[in-house]
């Protein structure tokens, strides 16, 4: 059994896809991508642009469930005879090393998909750019219509290799902000979308995309559980896709096929502004009034004082030491961006764009000649020196981490003995007790994340999702998710809740001043976040490139 589809996908001579305990589909790889038999199935594994009734009809010219891959679809001038086209506009342009995504919003209204290889030192289109596309008809399946589920060449299964991808199930922990590429169409207003006026009957389910640990139904740990209840106190049946990257959040979002995201800062003001999710009511979220002041209304969860999601928890990206090793202690992140350091092959560092704000920081505090105001605000001479600093800090890295779980092997290894971490590491490498570490808030502060949860614009669901939003952020609730993740919990009366003071004590949960000097993910913007109107910003494409360019 697996949750990974990757792996699924190229080790399995068969898979079964189950949905809350029930098959979807049975088949090989290649039966269960190409030919899917439900849209559940098609959406699931893999990436699809599902379409359904009138906007089938629009676009592939018949009233039925369609499914098209996105690396089916190609960016031409012209279309052949076996071929069906659309133009449109490009919203997003996310850069992912060996490919380019593209998010284009056809004449039509509908949003598509679109996956290119990166053959080329360039982009295939900018955002704002008029394209058309064509595809194969062959290539655009009716879902369900199509051989699905092959029973031909069967062998007993006691001597094949099944993979079974679940859904509704949590992986385990992984990153709470796991950095992603990608790009914001970020500048001017956000589209007008209304926010939800009232609640409604709920519709009976909810779809989630969420982190890793955000929406637990026991099937890791029985003991941790937050999901069937809220069926149960609701009727809203709980539907997860766990996400590893916020560029996969955003990229799912804009299929319209879920309700909610726990976005991080480097994916939220893409999804604002690409009008993906709409503004929250947060009169109909009744425990958003007591979430802590300070983590609302902030940039990367609000825009001109409009709110577009709920706060659900945050930490800050802290630099952690091998007591026995790195003396003296450090006290600030000059420590890991030394030029000789001693420690060189031993630094760890977090591994995504984002990281780039981690030097910015530094040089906004060490060199003030250059200006720096935001560390997600970088202008083209501040952006290059930030670039600078960490090619130069690559030769004492000896790892670059996402998982959290390989930050902890590293230390514990000795392979690594000084870093970025985060405080839910430094509580499981000290509880191992297997080699002695601290970690610090230094003196410049530092980078970190706040977690929103975002309704979908065009909801499938929006009763449920709102439901979802107010017990998501429940003081109980909240207090559970912050425990097993290992964060401060949003919800001010969570920290109330039996056996959480220690825990809110360990993560400075109602520590005010603590998360002002935390400088929280946020997408950075062509239109700098610092204010300056004289200048423009490095956008998050131009960091994801350079992040390339940077690793090597």
């Amino acid at each position: 059994m697996t949750h990974d589809q990757e792996e699924a996908l190229t080790m399995s001579d068969r898979i079964a896809v189950l949905a809350d305990g029930r098959i979807e589909q049975v088949g090989t790889p290649v039966q269960v991508y190409e030919r899917p038999a439900t849209d559940f199935v098609a959406g699931f594994v893999g990436t699809a642009n599902l379409t359904t009734g009138a906007d089938s009809v629009a676009v592939h010219g018949v009233d039925a469930t369609v499914s098209l891959r996105p690396e089916r679809i190609q960016i031409s001038s012209t279309v052949a005879a076996d071929e069906r086209g659309a133009s449109g506009v490009v919203t997003d342009v996310a850069y992912v090393g060996s490919q380019i995504r593209l998010v284009v919003r056809l004449d039509s209204g509908i949003d598509m998909i679109v996956v290119t290889p990166n053959t080329a030192a360039r982009q295939p289109a900018a955002t704002g750019d008029q394209i058309r596309l064509a595809w194969k008809a062959e290539h655009a399946l009716r879902v369900g219509a199509t051989e699905s589920v092959s029973t031909e060449g069967e062998e007993k299964m006691n001597r094949r290799k099944l993979a079974i991808l679940v859904t509704c199930l949590g992986l385990a922990l992984a990153s709470a902000g796991c950095g992603s590429s990608g790009t914001s169409g970020t500048s001017g207003a956000p589209p007008k979308i209304a926010a939800l006026d009232k609640l409604g009957k709920p519709e009976g389910s909810v779809n989630v995309i969420a982190w890793a640990g955000y929406a637990e139904d026991g099937s890791n740990d029985p003991k941790v559980d937050w999901v069937h209840p809220f069926t149960k106190a609701t009727g809203c049946k709980v539907n997860v896709k766990v996400a590893g990257t916020s560029d996969e959040m955003v990229t799912l979002m804009k299929t319209n096929q879920y309700d909610v995201v726990s976005a991080s800062g480097d994916a939220s003001l893409r999804l604002v502004y690409s009008g993906t999710v709409a503004p929250v009511n947060t009169a109909l979220v009744p425990n958003y009034a007591t979430i802590f002041p300070f983590l609302k209304n902030r940039a990367w969860n609000s825009v001109g004082g409009t709110a577009y999601g709920v706060p659900h928890g945050w930490g800050a990206n802290l630099l952690q030491y091998n007591t026995d090793v790195v003396k003296p202690a450090p006290t600030s992140w000059s420590s890991v961006f030394a030029a000789n350091s001693p420690y060189k092959g031993k630094v760890t560092a977090y591994d995504s764009p984002i990281y780039i704000a981690d030097a910015a920081l530094y040089l906004m505090n060490t060199n003030k000649s250059l200006g720096i105001k935001n560390p997600y605000a970088l202008d083209d001479k501040q952006f290059a020196a930030a670039v600078a600093l960490l090619k130069q800090q690559k030769a004492n890295v000896g790892e670059y981490w996402s998982d959290y779980t390989k930050s902890v092997q590293s230390f514990e290894s000795g392979g690594s003995v000084l870093g970025t971490t985060w405080q839910v590491i430094n509580n499981l490498i000290t509880s191992d007790k297997k080699v002695k570490v601290n970690a610090i808030l230094p003196a410049e502060g530092s980078t970190g994340w706040s977690d929103t949860w975002m309704v979908a614009a065009k909801a499938p669901h929006p009763t449920c999702a709102y439901k979802w939003l107010d017990w998501i952020v429940s003081p109980s609730v909240n207090a559970q998710v912050a425990t097993y993740f290992g964060e401060a919990p949003a919800q001010s009366k969570a920290c109330a809740e039996a056996g959480m003071a220690a825990e809110c004590a360990t993560f400075h949960a109602a520590d005010k001043p603590y998360s002002d000097k935390i400088w929280y993910w946020t997408t950075p913007t062509v239109a700098c976040l610092d204010g300056r109107t004289d200048t423009k910003c490095a956008d998050y494409t131009k960091w994801t490139q350079a992040w390339t360019d940077i690793k090597g």
